[in-house]
């Protein structure tokens, strides 16, 4: 086991021994839980990674770009399952998933329950994504704002994250 950590949102990291196996989870515990007793939390956690875990977030990028890693890092260490593909045509890949539109590009794609993901979009709003399950396509952070996680800060500042649908018309989903 390791020492428990705070994240950027308050929450803290934990790893622990899950009460229904022997492989090792990691617990997250938001602000709003901290209240309940570590055992009640842990209990539930093992709960809800045995039978409603978060869904495996999948990257694609290029192996070249370092702030694609660091987006990867942030949400593994945010509490997100990510398996990340190196690929050499990262535009391929989004256009296959359906972004046709070049205005919404970053530098990496992820899906992530059934949704789209571009860019350097913060945990905070996947979570609210995946919690409201609004009929939409995905989000995006266009190109590659400066104040975000991967860039230059786990906190964001200074841009919008947009809701886009099937159309690919977009609307702000959140606003730094």
């Amino acid at each position: 086991n390791q020492p428990a950590r705070v994240g950027a949102q308050g929450e803290v990291f934990a790893e622990f021994r899950a009460v229904t196996s022997d492989r090792c989870s990691r617990v997250v515990v938001r602000p709003e839980t901290a209240h309940q007793p570590c055992a009640a939390r842990a209990t539930a956690s093992s709960m809800n990674s045995a039978f409603s875990a978060e869904p495996t977030i999948t990257v694609w990028k290029s192996a070249s770009c370092g702030c694609c890693q660091l987006w990867v890092d942030y949400l593994q260490d945010d509490g997100f399952e990510v398996t990340a593909h190196n690929v050499d045509d990262v535009v391929s890949i989004k256009q296959k998933l359906g972004i046709t539109n070049p205005a919404l590009y970053s530098c990496h794609t992820a899906k992530v329950g059934g949704y789209i993901i571009e860019g350097h979009v913060p945990a905070s709003d996947i979570r609210r994504l995946l919690d409201e399950r609004p009929k939409l396509m995905g989000l995006a952070a266009p190109g590659m704002p400066q104040m975000s996680p991967g860039m230059l800060s786990i906190e964001p500042k200074g841009y919008d994250v947009l809701q886009f649908n099937t159309k690919q018309e977009t609307s702000v989903f959140s606003s730094y």
